[in-house]
């Protein structure tokens, strides 16, 4: 029951990160913004997709997996879009 629950915390993570990375494909420029949080994130979510398994979480091991793949899209994104001008 924990594992499920962990999972949808997992996954709704994921959820809430989906308009972050539609506004900035749309808006094709990224400001007013610290790559410290994303960096930090995005590496703790590639940790939990290690750390899950160990503790025989897979429920939260899978959903983790979608929020790192999300967080490494964002990232990506705001590496790309970087000092890009309205």
């Amino acid at each position: 029951m924990m594992d499920l629950i962990n999972a949808a915390f997992e996954f709704g993570g994921f959820l809430a990160l989906i308009p972050s990375i539609r506004a900035i494909m749309r808006d094709k420029r990224v400001y007013g913004f610290s790559i410290l949080t994303p960096i930090f994130f995005t590496s703790w979510g590639y940790w939990n997709i290690l750390y899950y398994p160990h503790l025989d979480q897979l429920w939260s091991a899978a959903a983790a997996v979608l929020l790192a793949l999300a967080n490494s899209v964002y990232l990506f994104l705001v590496w790309k879009y970087r000092g890009a001008k309205a």
